[in-house]
């Protein structure tokens, strides 16, 4: 074994139990485990339980509150999404790593194992924030599980005149290389594109690639961006 964690509870047994680990398996539990590991640890009468998972965060523009050209003068969704838009293109890959990185650090300590991160690609941060966080996920293999999805944040199709910019193009280049999702931010009151026609293309993509689909869908609290029903529509159509 190279791991036993030592006087531990656990959920549904009675009393202190011995967890032992050989390479990513438990191979044993006992109330005493006599062998001897390269690494013990004392639980000390604390649960032994899976860690945590974070099914949902943007580590690629994590930390970055004090980059912000003006910060909290935007008074408006359109006004936020254009300093955001401003900030992206001054990340660099090695910017991204590193703050990746630092959140990461900070998870892993207090027990998240499993992190699913979206990575933004589009026309003003390109592929930098994949870069970055395809070397954080490197990087971070010892530390935890971390799944990564292509998220057009800035709206799949370009559409003139609006915020709408057409992300879709860097997505796909995004999946091929290594996110594992295809994501999605599929509103109705805020691009102008067909909601169903964004759903179409996403599917499409995530059958060629073989690969999870993670959307932002219908972030508003209004009936007229509820695209939820096209989606689940979609889903067993493809069986996916």
């Amino acid at each position: 074994m190279d791991l036993i964690v030592r006087r531990g509870r656990i959920e549904g047994r009675e009393g202190l139990w011995d967890v032992g680990v050989a390479a990513d398996r438990i191979v044993a539990v006992a109330e005493n485990i006599s062998d001897r590991a390269p690494v013990e640890l004392d639980a000390a009468g604390n649960l032994v339980a899976p860690s945590f998972v974070d099914l949902h965060t943007h580590l690629d523009k994590a930390l970055t509150a004090s980059h912000a050209v003006a910060p909290g003068q935007a008074r408006s969704l359109a006004a936020m999404i254009e300093e955001l838009r401003e900030l992206k293109r001054r990340f660099t890959a090695e910017d991204v790593r590193q703050r990746a990185m630092t959140v990461i650090g900070m998870a892993a300590a207090r027990g998240t194992g499993t992190i699913r991160s979206c990575v933004e690609a589009d026309p003003f941060v390109e592929l930098r924030a994949v870069e970055g966080m395809v070397a954080a996920r490197q990087a971070a293999a010892s530390l935890c599980d971390l799944q990564l999805t292509a998220t057009p944040q800035e709206g799949w199709f370009a559409t003139p005149g609006t915020l709408e910019a057409g992300s879709g193009p860097f997505i796909e280049q995004a999946m091929a290389r290594g996110m594992d999702a295809v994501g999605g931010n599929v509103n109705a009151t805020l691009w102008p594109s067909s909601p169903e026609a964004q759903v179409d293309v996403i599917f499409a993509l995530a059958r060629r690639c073989d690969a999870d689909i993670d959307l932002h869908l219908d972030n508003a609290d209004v009936p007229d961006a509820f695209t939820l029903p096209y989606v689940i529509e979609q889903t067993i159509r493809h069986g996916w």
